[in-house]
This record gives structure tokens, C-alpha cells and sequence, in this order.
């Protein structure tokens, strides 16, 4: 087997690995996020109103 193909594929994988790791926590932080800034901002609107 090419070492260097190899590495190619492991570099690759690596990159792919952490694209979906960052896609996954954000996605977890917007699903807590989002909930409370919804509260917040419907707390300020009842507080004005």
C-alpha cells in the first residue's frame, strides 16, 4: 500500500471527523441556546408591552 495515499486518507477522515464534530456541538448549543434567547427576548417584549 502507498504510505502516501494513506496519509491521504487519514488526513482526509481526520478533516471530515471534524467538520462533524463542530457541526454536531453546534447544533447542540443551538438547541440549548436558542430556547433561552426565545424566553429572553419574549420576557423583554412582555416587560415593554
Amino acid at each position: 500500500m502507498n504510505v502516501k495515499r494513506f496519509l491521504l486518507l487519514l488526513i482526509n477522515a481526520f478533516i471530515l471527523f471534524v467538520i462533524f464534530f463542530m457541526l454536531t456541538r453546534s447544533l447542540w448549543t443551538l438547541l440549548i441556546f436558542v430556547p433561552a434567547f426565545a424566553s429572553l427576548f419574549i420576557k423583554k417584549g412582555v416587560r415593554n408591552g
